[in-house]
């Protein structure tokens, strides 16, 4: 394995101790309602690893540290993993595992809504976070990535909306956060079109 695959490896298991810590807390301490103890921490933990994902690229620029984009895809993967457990957490423990209840739910409940919108495209970034399918999908890998951004978005609005009360500081942060950052990337997209098109001309 090369050094920035270790690297990499590093960052991953690192990044899964929060996930052991809270499922160890679990058997260690049982209570009641698992699901507020696991879902707060792997959704909390989902929207950091998304965001320094999202936070990869504009560090790469301003710090010119190329090596710095190695570990995006290690940090998408691990905001899907939190993802899944997220995801998990809810359907065992307050769905049961019926569809009935999460169609009822969606439809009653709007921060469900837009877990399920931000989950899906999540869902598809993480089986495609591989190199068999960065090679088997070619040019259209990125444009299916580029679902990372309205990800982003409803992924902020999921935890803004389940937020009660006045306390939304930090969801509010995050959907800040997320809207700067797909703004820088629409403005380095409209940078390298007008360069472009300056060449071609």
């Amino acid at each position: 394995m090369s050094r920035i695959g270790v690297y990499k490896a590093v960052v991953f298991a690192v990044g899964c101790l929060p996930l052991a810590a809270v499922t160890a807390s679990l058997f260690a301490d049982p209570t009641p309602d698992p699901y507020e103890r696991l879902a707060h921490t792997t959704g909390e933990f989902a929207l950091r690893f998304l965001l320094l994902t999202l936070l990869v690229t504009p560090l790469k620029d301003v710090l010119k540290l190329k090596r710095l984009g190695a570990f995006r895809r290690t940090l998408g993967v691990l905001a899907f993993t939190y993802t899944f457990f997220h995801f998990l957490a809810y359907m065992v423990f307050e769905a049961g595992f019926d569809p009935a209840f999460v169609s009822e739910d969606i439809a009653q409940r709007r921060f469900i809504l837009f877990g399920m919108l931000a989950g899906v495209p999540m869902f598809l970034l993480g089986v495609t976070s591989n190199n068999f399918a960065v090679g088997r999908l070619g040019r259209k890998w990125k444009k299916l990535h580029m679902l990372v951004f309205p990800l982003a978005l409803f992924a902020a609005l999921h935890f803004f909306m389940s937020v009660r009360g006045d306390d939304k500081g930090e969801a509010v942060f995050y959907l800040a956060a997320f809207a700067l950052l797909i703004l820088y990337r629409l403005g380095r997209w409209g940078l390298r079109a007008r360069r472009r098109r300056a060449a071609a001309a």
